[in-house]
């Protein structure tokens, strides 16, 4: 089901369906519906296994798509270290997400 309350929710409701886009959707997750200004690559690793129910994702894999999420400009370094989504990825989750009301 595609509550987008709940991590894996909230991917499903915007189409995640490979890990670049689940990552992009762990950023939008903690951003939107967390209230979140900033968050770490660690929180969006953390989250991303979240989403994917727990099956084994390589930290090769998830370093891969982090940097291909940084270098699109959908996750934009901040200042320290932190990252932030970008306000394009974020107004494409919110079109999805208005799509399901």
């Amino acid at each position: 089901d595609a509550d987008p309350s709940t991590p894996a929710g909230f991917a499903r409701a915007v189409g995640a369906t490979n890990l670049p886009d689940m990552m992009a959707a762990a950023a939008g997750y903690m951003t939107m519906i967390d209230g979140a200004d900033r968050i770490s690559r660690q929180q969006i690793m953390s989250m991303v296994q979240t989403i994917a129910g727990g099956g084994a994702i390589s930290a090769e894999a998830k370093v891969k798509a982090f940097g291909k999420l940084v270098r699109s400009g959908q996750i934009i370094r901040a200042e320290g270290g932190s990252f932030f989504l970008s306000a394009e990825a974020a107004e494409e989750f919110q079109e999805k997400l208005n799509e399901m009301v």
